[in-house]
């Protein structure tokens, strides 16, 4: 039934599973050892679709929040890649307007053409990029595939940013009055897995406060562009 591809699970299953980690960790820290509930739980959830859920939830944020990526950079990575004001010296932008043309069969604008109409010019850049896209979803890309996997999973947290940083902040303060009733002497159970589920929902909001940033995510879309540009060298040409 959960029949996921490697995109699936690695771009948008894993980025939803990260941001609920911390209560997860803090519940099986509840569980006060008995793991056959939480085992129940775990495959009752499995068998209602929570995975298919968790990917569907993962892929929306990113969408929807890929826009707004692209503004904060002044565009897409690939477009900026094919500009010939952004994309390094001229002769290279050349180059990769030539393999592009040959592989997608699609006309290229010239440098004097994107001068005079740079939104028609990005226009003509996003429609190849989605024709090389399409040509190089086979295994014989797998460099792309894999830049393309970081760059869905790096934008897809980034887009539950907001999710991840509000549960990691419950579960650490849930942690912390466990934890300081346990002081006063109240009776709280396993202790030691409290103190664990309070280290990592405080080792999670670090992160998601620090590395899951738009630099971040941009590194990687960055990354992404230049492996799909490059495979235009490797396609047969279009007419």
């Amino acid at each position: 039934m959960l029949d996921l591809d490697a995109y699936d699970r690695s771009a948008r299953l894993a980025p939803a599973y990260l941001v609920f980690s911390p209560a997860v960790v803090f519940v099986v820290a509840l569980s006060l050892g008995t793991s056959a509930w939480w085992s129940k739980l775990g495959g009752v959830l499995v068998g209602c679709g929570a995975p298919i859920i968790a990917v569907q939830w993962g892929r929306s944020g990113g969408r929807k929040k890929q826009p707004e990526l692209f503004q904060r950079w002044g565009g897409a990575p690939t477009t900026k890649l094919l500009r010939f004001t952004e994309g390094g010296t001229a002769s290279t932008v050349a180059q990769r307007h030539k393999a592009i043309q040959r592989a997608t069969g699609i006309r290229i604008p010239s440098a004097e053409e994107e001068a005079a109409d740079r939104g028609g010019a990005d226009a003509v850049y996003e429609t190849a990029v989605t024709e090389l896209r399409e040509l190089t979803r086979s295994e014989e890309f797998p460099l792309v595939h894999k830049e393309n996997i970081a760059y869905g999973f790096r934008r897809n947290l980034w887009a539950r940013k907001r999710h991840g940083i509000g549960v990691a902040v419950l579960v650490l303060a849930a942690s912390v009055g466990l934890l300081i009733a346990a002081a006063f002497d109240h009776e709280v159970s396993l202790w030691e897995s409290v103190a664990f589920a309070a280290a990592f929902a405080a080792v999670a909001l670090i992160l998601w406060t620090t590395t899951v940033t738009p630099e971040w995510v941009r590194e990687a879309g960055e990354a992404y562009a230049t492996r799909l540009l490059e495979s235009a060298l490797r396609l047969p040409p279009r007419p």
